[in-house]
């Protein structure tokens, strides 16, 4: 997973690469996790939760990861969770749609290991950042040789 931040006029912007399609949603989740929570969270404090489950269908990669990375905030804002990006590897799926374009989901396994890993911060945590939205930038899911990457606007909020 990686990610770096990239010149953009009003709000952040961030580069979201990876080997693989699954690994740039892996790292547009480190990237949103890192904006809000800026390195505060333990991961010995994560919980295993099986109801976090998600599908997401768009006709290109970077609608897929502007519409998870609006997931998250959504899952952020009404419920203070943040997703362990390690679980998006070993609980997500990618598949091409023929027609159709592509569908994210997260997938359920056995019990024990069913749903993503999952932050959930104090009611009086004070994320870094306040964004309105994600939102693709121009020149976005392309492919230099084998390195995958993504630009990403997260739009805050004024």
């Amino acid at each position: 997973m990686k990610f770096r931040m990239i010149e953009h006029a009003a709000d952040l912007a961030f580069r979201l690469e990876g080997d693989s399609w699954l690994e740039v949603v892996a790292s547009g989740t480190e990237a949103f996790n890192t904006l809000l929570a800026g390195g505060r969270i333990v991961p010995e404090t994560a919980r295993r939760s099986s109801d976090e489950q998600v599908e997401i269908l768009a006709e290109s990669m970077d609608e897929v990861i502007v519409q998870w990375i609006n997931e998250l905030l959504f899952l952020f804002e009404s419920r203070r969770i943040l997703v362990d990006p390690g679980s998006i590897l070993e609980q997500g799926e990618l598949v091409a749609q023929e027609g159709e374009g592509y569908l994210f989901r997260t997938v359920k396994g056995p019990v024990e290991s069913s749903g993503l890993r999952t932050w959930r911060l104090p009611a009086e945590f004070v994320p870094g950042a306040s964004i309105r939205k994600a939102e693709p930038r121009p020149g976005v899911a392309t492919d230099q040789g084998r390195r995958l990457w993504v630009n990403v606007v997260f739009v805050l909020n004024r």
